[in-house]
């Protein structure tokens, strides 16, 4: 069964990941597109599942740290994974090419509320 949503969805994807936040606010990110010529996404999506009808709203994201004015994407993954810790949604792994090859050992994290959302490419680990 479909229900119908508000605002502007996200394009049609594969590979992506999503997690949900407390308050019933499901974050995407990510992913391939599906449409010719493929691509990578770094964008991010938040869908309010609380709102009547639920509501989609593209969330812009500024780095951690960076001067206030600034604004600056996530690193564009696809086959990652995400769970929520609190507020903070956690992103890892995937890779940042269409083939699949050379997969990423990279954290993101993204926070949303108090009205703002951010994120830090927080680290590259060492297998």
């Amino acid at each position: 069964m479909r229900h119908p949503c508000q605002g502007p969805g996200p394009c049609p994807r594969c590979e992506s990941a999503a997690t949900l936040l407390p308050g019933g606010r499901l974050l995407l990110f990510g992913g391939a597109t599906l449409a010719s010529p493929r691509r990578l996404l770094s964008d991010v999506y938040c869908l309010d599942l609380g709102a009547s009808p639920p509501t989609w709203q593209q969330l812009q994201p500024r780095q951690a740290g960076g001067d206030s004015g600034g604004t600056g994407g996530m690193v564009a993954v696809a086959g990652h994974a995400g769970a929520a810790m609190g507020e903070l949604a956690v992103f890892v792994g995937g890779c940042r090419r269409l083939d699949r090859t050379e997969p990423e050992a990279l954290v993101q994290v993204c926070a949303v509320g108090y009205g703002a959302f951010w994120w830090s490419q927080a680290w590259w680990l060492c297998c």
